[in-house]
């Protein structure tokens, strides 16, 4: 564990940057000085480490002594007031030697205003991105933890070291707005996160964009290729089954192989995936056991797992089909099994007229087949007067 001692972000930066000489405090912390303190503050609700402290001995002091002092602890007399109200006497601590970290590291803070904090060495808010899972956590955590990507991609952005990939950032940042969004929190509230934000959604440009909607009858003239060239694969269901367990887990099992899927039993689409999965695998098939995602039960994954794919709507090429070309092949109607079939409506339509035992093609009704079919409004009325 190390100690740690906690400074508004201000003036924990001024400290950072050179300009503060000393610190004041309400409390003396004679049990703290002997050894070098960690200077933590937190800002925009993300905890930093930036660097080793050593402190003097501390001087007790009035309020004149406290203006005269100004120029070195930096402390307004507006803070002053807000921080220490009414307080007669202040413990001033001279700064006897600041070692900074060249990029300020992202710590744990514990809630609530604690001027000394125990921290465990080296140790992150978000330690495992691997197995990060956000539907485990709470909504405060949650909260928190997109606070900290955020500052991730910030500092990547500046160019600072950060021990991972902007890729993974971006994974990991897409994994956390995609559960605060389930939750109903729109955490787009700052600059840079509504920039991370938007860096996350560029994942999703090759996929179909979705615009609101318009109700209209009729509009401009459209082309095939207007429709077309648009027309994009996109994402029915995102991570759409798991492997969890076992496997992910320890790398290898003699049990069951434990998939979790997001999609309720017995329906067409848990069958067919189950089903699918069983024939890739057949040695294993026995071996399989399919868990349905019930958030209203928490089903996990709770622990390591592998995303084994979205559920997709896939284009490829798109080519004109002409169901004439298909007819050929795969029509069974009048028209393949008689070669004149046709070429007798065509002779029926040409003269308009019908012929004992020529064929013609089916015209459009003007009635229903059946009697008291409702056809149109007018049959409608004639059909209720007539029942009822």
């Amino acid at each position: 564990m190390t100690t740690s001692i906690y400074i508004v972000p201000s003036h924990a930066e001024m400290i950072y940057s050179g300009k503060k000489k000393a610190i004041v405090k309400k409390r003396h912390l004679k049990n703290y000085l002997s050894n070098s303190l960690t200077l933590v503050t937190k800002k925009n609700g993300v905890g930093y480490a930036l660097g080793k402290i050593k402190l003097a001995k501390p001087k007790l002091i009035d309020i004149s002594e406290f203006k005269k002092l100004q120029a070195k602890h930096l402390v307004s007399d507006s803070e002053r007031k807000a921080w220490w109200p009414g307080a007669k006497k202040l413990y001033y601590y001279d700064i006897i030697k600041f070692e900074k970290l060249r990029t300020p590291k992202i710590v744990y803070i514990k809630p609530g205003v604690q001027t000394i904090q125990y921290m465990a060495e080296d140790v992150d808010f978000i330690k495992d991105i691997n197995s990060y899972n956000p539907a485990t956590l709470s909504k405060k955590v949650l909260v928190d933890d997109w606070k900290i990507v955020c500052a991730w991609y910030s500092s990547k952005k500046q160019g600072k070291k950060i021990k991972f990939t902007n890729e993974q950032i971006l994974k990991l940042a897409s994994q956390i707005h995609s559960e605060l969004l389930r939750r109903g929190i729109h955490p787009g509230q700052t600059k840079i996160s509504k920039e991370l934000i938007k860096e996350i959604k560029k994942d999703f440009s090759k996929y179909l964009p979705i615009y609101r909607g318009t109700e209209s009858e009729e509009g401009p003239q459209i082309n095939i290729s207007d429709f077309t060239n648009k027309w994009k694969s996109f994402i029915i269901h995102k991570d759409f089954a798991y492997l969890v367990g076992s496997l992910p887990n320890w790398q290898k099992t003699v049990g069951d192989i434990d998939i979790l899927i997001k999609a309720e039993p017995n329906t067409t689409l848990w069958n067919l995936f189950t089903w699918r999965v069983m024939r890739a695998y057949p040695e294993l098939a026995d071996r399989f056991h399919f868990i349905p995602y019930d958030l209203g039960n928490w089903r996990g994954p709770f622990t390591n797992f592998i995303s084994l794919g979205d559920l997709e709507v896939s284009v490829s090429d798109l080519n004109l089909v002409e169901m004439s070309a298909l007819n050929d092949v795969t029509d069974f109607s009048d028209f393949s099994r008689d070669p004149n079939f046709k070429k007798h409506c065509e002779q029926s339509k040409k003269e308009d007229k019908l012929v004992l035992f020529r064929p013609f093609f089916q015209e459009k009704p003007q009635h229903g087949r059946n009697v008291g079919e409702a056809y149109n409004l007018d049959s409608l009325v004639e059909v209720v007067k007539k029942t009822w």
